[in-house]
């Protein structure tokens, strides 16, 4: 729509003729455009989106899912912090946490 009626574009404040020419130039859009994808609509949409190595990751650290962690992270981030500082101690393969760890974090 740019290319055919750049008076359109122009016409918003901000948008020079050599801005407006820049982003013509940078957007190559070979052969025919994919429709657009409502990834909303698949079963899992974050795993349509991303695939299978990124959507977990993303998921948490998705807005929604940020104040929530996982038990399982939080039970190996304790696991690896205490093995860490017990490991030059008599402790070193000697030491336990109870299930009142994990309402401290």
């Amino acid at each position: 729509a740019a290319r055919q009626n750049p008076a359109d574009i122009l016409a918003i404040r901000g948008i020079t003729r050599e801005r407006l020419d820049e982003i013509l130039a940078t957007v190559v859009l070979p052969g025919v455009v994919p429709p657009p994808i409502d990834y909303r609509k698949a079963d899992n949409p974050y795993l349509a989106r991303y695939g299978e190595e990124l959507w977990v990751e993303k998921v948490d650290k998705s807005t929604w899912m940020s104040k929530f962690r996982c038990i399982t992270d939080l039970v190996n981030h304790i696991v690896t912090s205490c093995t860490e500082h017990f490991a030059d101690t008599e402790y070193a393969d000697n030491w336990f946490f109870y299930h009142d760890a994990l309402s401290l974090m």
